[in-house]
């Protein structure tokens, strides 16, 4: 079985929707979670590895990796830095045969039953960079630094945020380098535009996406998506549903989160 972890760096007070994001993430307990941050943050579940440190600390951890001054003056350039956790953090994930990156504005399905069987013969999984794995091997972590596409010492030296952890960015470099990579869009993504839970996904139509209405709930580690198609009731399970900008009140049930 391989071993994975996914790394989250987050500085700043937490967001309200946390305790979703952290269940979620204990239920899945063959992937472990590393939490960098400057947070108290309390669990009893072993897969979730707290890494308590600032945000200086992080950035003088980045910059020694680099023989040029990097830019990073505040937390949210550190999407462009998400390619280069394999080997910023190589000392602490050696051990593991995977590890990726993921925001935490989302909640988990069972993750492992969305990757492939034949997962080692990937050296990237997904494209977006609110959940993407990397095969880890010194050869994979650098290859950020490869001349084709995005030019890294141009992102990593500017105040711009170029989401080098995206499409335009890592993925187009993994593209033209023809490298392995393993792309089928098992996410349930939540626009924030509209009052009604509406799905998003870059070139295809939200008609198209939303044709059967759906409702979604997470029950002991799964994701379901309940909708109608052709007067029939059916259940697909999720792997992602993510809810950026979205606002939502918490309910409970007998005194539950």
């Amino acid at each position: 079985m391989n071993k994975i972890i996914m790394i989250i760096p987050y500085f700043g007070k937490l967001p309200d929707y946390f305790p979703f994001f952290l269940k979620s993430a204990e239920y899945n307990t063959d992937i472990d979670f590393l939490l960098i941050t400057d947070n108290n943050i309390k669990t009893s579940y072993k897969n979730i590895k707290i890494y308590k440190t600032t945000f200086k600390r992080l950035k003088e951890r980045i910059q020694k990796k680099f023989d040029f001054k990097i830019e990073l003056s505040q937390p949210y350039k550190l999407v462009d830095y998400k390619p280069t956790y394999g080997l910023v953090f190589h000392d602490i994930i050696y051990s593991y045969d995977f590890w990726g990156y993921c925001d935490i504005d989302q909640i988990f399905g069972k993750i492992s039953n969305f990757l492939p069987n034949n997962i080692e013969n990937f050296d990237k999984l997904f494209r977006l960079g609110h959940f993407t794995l990397y095969k880890n091997t010194l050869q994979n972590n650098k290859r950020f630094m490869s001349p084709i596409g995005m030019n890294y010492k141009d992102v990593f030296t500017s105040r711009t945020i170029f989401v080098f952890d995206e499409i335009e960015g890592i993925e187009k470099k993994y593209e033209l380098l023809g490298i392995p990579r393993y792309n089928k869009h098992d996410f349930a993504d939540i626009s924030f535009r509209y009052h009604q839970l509406r799905r998003v996904y870059k070139g295809v139509s939200t008609s198209k996406l939303n044709q059967y209405p759906n409702t979604y709930y997470w029950i002991r580690g799964d994701f379901i998506s309940n909708f109608c198609k052709k007067w029939k009731h059916r259940k697909k399970r999720t792997f992602i549903y993510t809810f950026s900008k979205k606002k939502f009140r918490r309910r409970y049930i007998n005194n539950r989160k």
